[in-house]
């Protein structure tokens, strides 16, 4: 997930995602932590999403919802 998103801030920055500095990196990890407890509060609560799409390395989906 990290990479992911450090590859998003990445293209927004116009930077190949090897040159996002360490400290945008390490920024980032904290911002999914954050939310990654909200999402696990969320789902010990029972929340649950009302579609899941599977995605393949490439980000694309695998299977889509009917």
């Amino acid at each position: 997930m990290l990479d992911w998103r450090c590859q998003q801030e990445a293209d927004l920055l116009g930077v190949a995602p090897d040159d996002l500095p360490h400290e945008e990196r390490r920024r980032l990890a904290g911002f999914i932590q954050y939310f990654e407890r909200i999402t696990r509060r969320m789902l010990a609560g029972g929340v649950r999403a009302g579609v899941t799409v599977q995605l393949d390395r490439n980000r694309l989906p695998v299977s889509a919802p009917q």
